[in-house]
């Protein structure tokens, strides 16, 4: 690990990585935009996601770098690809946000506080709270 990856575990970097896109992808998925608004809100979150890697904040561009989108994609279709029940498949999305959400800040707050730190913390709340 290298970088700001080096300050963290594998297990609290993998929360630090997923929770952004488990919290858009939960949030495009409990609205009821239709098929349009959806797509919408996907475009949000991704031309966010590209903003972050051209940002300043080190910990961020970590985390929105093509290799760990790869790996956060990875992650989530294991997490989903358990679900069975169609019906069930929106609970488990929010579910796994609200966990990696909450592990991912819970991980921010063993370490010392920095900027790019802070940075992240506002990140999942921007979009929840801006809807995108």
């Amino acid at each position: 690990m290298t970088g700001v990856t080096g300050l963290f575990g594998s297990e609290e970097w993998r929360a630090l990585r997923n929770a952004p896109q488990l919290v858009a992808m939960a949030t495009a998925a409990a609205g009821h935009s239709g098929f349009f608004g959806t797509l919408s809100e996907g475009m949000s979150a991704a031309s966010a996601f590209a903003a972050a890697r051209r940002g300043n904040n080190e910990l961020i561009k970590e985390l929105f770098g093509a290799e760990e989108i790869r790996a956060a994609h990875s992650d989530i279709r294991e997490m989903l690809g358990s679900v069975i029940e169609p019906s069930t498949f929106g609970t488990r999305l929010q579910d796994g946000a609200i966990a990696a959400a909450r592990k991912a800040l819970a991980a921010l707050g063993r370490h010392q506080a920095t900027a790019d730190m802070e940075d992240y913390r506002k990140m999942p709340a921007w979009l929840v709270f801006n809807k995108l």
